[in-house]
């Protein structure tokens, strides 16, 4: 075997070894690439529910907030209707003691 034979022989099989590990790294970094993708697909549900979460407690808190200021406005309208109609008893008391007379 001459020394050209031998060295394209060990070209040959260097290359092999190139193409081989290149291989390889591509299968690994393939397989980081969905681990990863997984692993993001993941947190972003996790984020998700988590965000789902506070916006229910956000809503829970604004309707109680709203029940709140709506139960305190029937309140004072009802206080107030109460007045009017205590100020119209009056008047009408008032009117029948002037007509009265």
């Amino acid at each position: 075997m001459g020394i050209i034979y031998r060295s394209e022989q060990e070209a040959q099989r260097i290359c092999k070894i190139a193409i081989s590990e290149c291989e390889q790294i591509r299968q690994k970094t393939a397989l980081e690439m969905d681990r990863v993708r997984h692993h993001n697909i993941q947190e972003i549900e996790r984020m998700h529910h988590q965000v789902m979460l506070e916006c229910e407690e956000v809503q829970d808190g604004a309707d109680a907030y709203a029940d709140r200021i709506l139960h305190d406005l029937e309140h004072q309208l009802t206080d107030a209707l109460q007045a009017i109609q205590r100020g119209r008893t009056q008047l009408d008391t008032t009117a029948r003691l002037h007509y009265s007379l």
